[in-house]
Formats: structure tokens, sequence, C-alpha cells
């Protein structure tokens, strides 16, 4: 409608009349906010009275509850009586005293004084005790921290003493980790020594495990512990785990090199007793003595023979050395159970065995021209009888030898007048399996060179074929070798020699053993 006036005389008092009724009727809101204000004020303190006084009233009647004398003041008691029964807080006799000292005598009006000195002493003393809680904590919570902090600086250094133990270890186990050789003895002195290393740091490792099992318990139980959680368990765990694996590692190897030591050491004290009963059957030749002779000689009065006195001997046999505590070991090793040789013992453990590695005869007599008992195959397996012998007629070594296979009895040459082997040391009595046919594979294995050589030896040599003898049915005239070969060395093969009888089996005879004794000593071959 304003906006519709014209500019007009008419118009312009129609506004100034507006103007002046809107004024009025602003003049006459803000009044009235005021009024309405006054009124709300009037009511609020209108209320805020009435609570007042409803609190005073409520005051009075407290006071007066506890004014049990109805003196209209309270005394000690009362007031000691008000603070348990309004505050539930007995009022310590120095804050007592201290409150009386300031309002005594407590009448109505220093009853509100009291009840907000009572009430600021009780929430002193709250105060102090929560304050001696947290002190209490924090003085717990630092002896845990301590602790543990304890507890891991202990397996770190159990740690440090694993990782330093390890390396020790792996630096005293190398030399056994890479197939060198050395004693026995002293492959289990390393391997031991690095043994004691390892086992101690196996033990630290296993006490840092436990160590760190309990930190985490620890962490768990207190949540103010997870830092050492998250920061010194992980890393003392993956130092401990890597420790670990170095650990298991050394004492594989070392493992290894203890059994490859005792196989060794085996091999060792069997050589030992081989080259013993060698020496002893060297020292019974020069002697002249049998081995039943000999049992007597180191038995005494005694039927058996002790370690002292099996020592005793061992030592004093020419040409043969042991180190120390070796003559013990060699006992051990030859005796049944620790127990005393007995005879029978006695004599089976000095005995000594040959290998054909070179076919020839066996001959009744040490004379090479002596009657033949038969012929020996390559790997036939002989029992020494007695100490080699000279044959002066070929100046070869022969042995009164037994078979293994038919216990056929007899002189076998060792070695021809040029080198050419035909029997080889083949161990004692402990090296031999039952007895069959067959030799044993240990023998077998143990002679594998000496054999090998005998057959290279073999393959270099040319035989001749002079047809066979009726004596010996077992193969044709085609294909007997000849019984006298000469190789290109120049070694001469013992040849059989027929069966001594009348007529033309003497006549058969002398050739064969010219041809052994005459062609050892440097004799042509005979024509093919």
């Amino acid at each position: 409608k304003h906006k519709e006036l014209k500019d007009n005389s008419a118009s312009r008092t129609i506004v100034m009349d507006y103007n002046e009724m809107a004024d009025r009727l602003e003049r006459g809101r803000r009044s009235f906010d005021k009024v309405a204000d006054k009124a709300e004020s009037a009511r609020e303190r209108a209320a805020r009275k009435k609570a007042a006084l409803e609190k005073e009233k409520e005051r009075r009647a407290l006071f007066d509850k506890h004014d049990l004398d109805k003196d209209g003041k309270l005394s000690r008691e009362e007031v000691i009586a008000f603070s348990k029964s309004e505050h539930g807080f007995d009022v310590p006799e120095a804050v007592l005293s201290k409150i009386m000292s300031v309002l005594e005598p407590v009448a109505y009006e220093r009853f509100h004084p009291l009840h907000q000195k009572v009430a600021i002493a009780k929430f002193e003393a709250q105060a102090r005790v929560k304050r001696a809680e947290e002190e209490e904590r924090k003085r717990v919570l630092a002896e845990r921290r301590q602790a543990v902090q304890g507890i891991l600086d202990e397996a770190d250094a159990l740690v440090v003493s694993a990782e330093d133990g390890i390396s020790k270890g792996e630096a005293e186990a190398k030399p056994l980790s890479r197939e060198r050789e050395m004693p026995a003895d002293d492959m289990k002195e390393l391997a031991a020594s690095a043994q004691t290393l390892v086992s101690k740091a196996f033990e630290d490792l296993k006490t840092v495990r436990e160590k760190l099992t309990k930190v985490e318990a620890d962490c768990a139980a207190n949540p103010e512990l997870r830092d050492f959680e998250k920061r010194d368990v992980p890393r003392l765990y993956h130092r401990q785990d890597r420790a670990q694996r170095r650990a298991e590692y050394v004492a594989d190897t070392l493992e290894r090199a203890l059994e490859r030591a005792e196989r060794q050491a085996r091999a060792e004290i069997d050589q030992k007793y081989t080259e013993s009963v060698i020496a002893i059957h060297k020292q019974m030749a020069a002697d002249g003595k049998t081995s039943e002779q000999v049992f007597n000689d180191v038995a005494g009065d005694s039927d058996s023979i002790s370690c002292e006195k099996f020592a005793a001997f061992v030592k004093g046999v020419p040409d043969f050395k042991l180190a120390e505590n070796q003559a013990q070991r060699l006992f051990e090793h030859v005796a049944e159970e620790g127990a005393d040789l007995s005879k029978d013992r006695f004599l089976d453990i000095i005995r000594l065995y040959y290998k054909c590695v070179k076919s020839t005869v066996c001959s009744e007599e040490l004379r090479i021209k002596s009657k033949t008992v038969r012929r020996l195959d390559v790997g036939e397996i002989l029992e020494a009888l007695g100490a080699p012998a000279t044959e002066e007629g070929a100046g070869v070594q022969r042995v009164r030898c037994q078979a293994w296979e038919d216990n056929a009895t007899g002189w076998v040459t060792i070695c021809g007048n040029q080198g050419t082997p035909f029997l080889v040391q083949h161990g004692n009595f402990l090296s031999m399996g039952p007895k069959k046919p067959a030799a044993p594979a240990k023998m077998e294995e143990s002679l594998a060179p000496a054999a090998d050589a005998a057959e290279e030896g073999k393959s270099q040599e040319t035989d001749a074929a002079p047809p066979a003898t009726e004596e010996q049915p077992t193969k044709t005239d085609a294909e007997e070798p000849a019984e006298a070969a000469v190789g290109d060395s120049g070694d001469v093969t013992p040849a059989p020699v027929a069966k001594e009888s009348s007529g033309a089996d003497a006549s058969e005879e002398a050739p064969d053993a010219a041809a052994e004794g005459g062609e050892d000593k440097g004799g042509a071959a005979p024509a093919e």
C-alpha cells in the first residue's frame, strides 16, 4: 500500500500517520519486553528465595538434628558425629582442632562454614590418598619396568654369549667341515671342544626364549609395558632365531665330523691291529716261536692275558709303534667285551691272512720243486700258518698257508724275484666273516688297489701255454695255461709240480720245477 500512494499532500499525510503508528507500536513492544523481563526476574528471585528459605530450613533442621544437647551450638563430639553422618569422613584430630579454633563456638550462624571446612578436609584427605595411590602405582610400575628391563638385559647378554660361543664353535669346526685329513683323536678333540661351546650356546638360547616368553606375559598383563613388547622383544627374538639356526648348522657339522672320526678311529685301530699282527709274525719268525709259545711268554703263569700284559707285549714288538693310549684301545678292540684274552682268543687275533692277486700254485714243501697241492685262483683267501721263509733256490719269500675255501695247506710264493706280487696281506681275524667259499666283502674292498695293480701286471705279461698233464683233469689241454710263464718284466709265476710218482710223472715235474726256480732268476721264457 505504501508503494501505491502517489506523491501528493494526502498521500504524504497518510505516510506520516503510518510512520507515527509504527513508532508507537515499536515503543509499546519494547515496554512489554521490559515488563516481561522484570516479571521473569522477579519470578526467579522468588524461586531462589524460596529455595534459599527451604535450604535454610533444611540447614536449620540439620543443625538441630546434630545439636543433641539443644544448647544452640555444636561441641567437638557433635562436630565429629556430623562429619561421619553427613560426609562419611572421620575428621583427623589435627584438622578438627584447626576447625574448632576458627569456628568455636559452632552456633547455627557458623554451621555452613563448618559444613564447608569438613568437606574441604574430606577432599584434601581423598586427594592425599589418591596422590599416595598414584605414587605407589608409579613406584610399582617403575619396579616392573626395571624388572622387565633387567630380564631383557639378561636375555641380550645371553644372546651375545651364545653368538660368541657359536662363532668360536664355527671357527673350531671349520677344519672338520672340509673333509681334511687329520688323526681321529684330533678330530674328536676339536669336535668335543666345539660341541661344548655349541651346547652352552643352545642352553643360553633356550634361556633367552624363556625370558622373552616371561616378558611377553608381563606386557600382556600390564598395558603400560607394551612398549617393551613392541620394541625390544621382536629384536631379541630375531637375534635368537638367527643364532639358533647357526648353532644347529654347527651342531650338524660336528655330528657328521664325530661320525667320521669314529669311523676313522675304527679304521686306524684296525690298521694298527693289522700292523701288530704282521709285526708279531715277523718277531715269531725271527725268534722261531709258535703262536702257543708267544702266548705262554706273554701270559706267564696265567691262563689269560690282561690289558697291562698285552700293552707291555705289543709295545715291545720290534718295528711296531703305538701312540699314547693306543695300546689300551687296541686291547679293547681285540678283547671280548673287555675280558682278558684267553689262549684261544689270542691265537685267533694273531692270525694273518693273505689274498691271492695273481694265479699261482701251492706246494707241499718250501722248495719250489716240491709236490703241488693245487692251483690258487685270483681272489682266494689264505691263512698264514707261519712266518714267511726264503726259498734258497729261487731266492723268493714263501709262506705256509691254509686255503680259506677248502683248507688245502701248502707253501705259496708271496712275490716273484722281479717284484710281481702273488699274495698280499689281507687283514686278520677280526676282519674276517664266517667261513664261506667266497672271500668277505670287507677283505675284497681293503685290497682292491693291490688286486688292480696285480691285474694290471697280469695284463702286461705274456704266458706260454704248454699242454697240461693228466694230473689236472679239470682243464682241457687247450684251456690249460703254461705252468711257467715269464712276463715282460722277467718275473716268473711259480708253476705247479706234478705229484711225485714213478716214470713219466717224475720226468714231467722236473721241467716245471726248473721253470719256476730258474726262470725266477731271470732265465729266458720258453718258446711259444
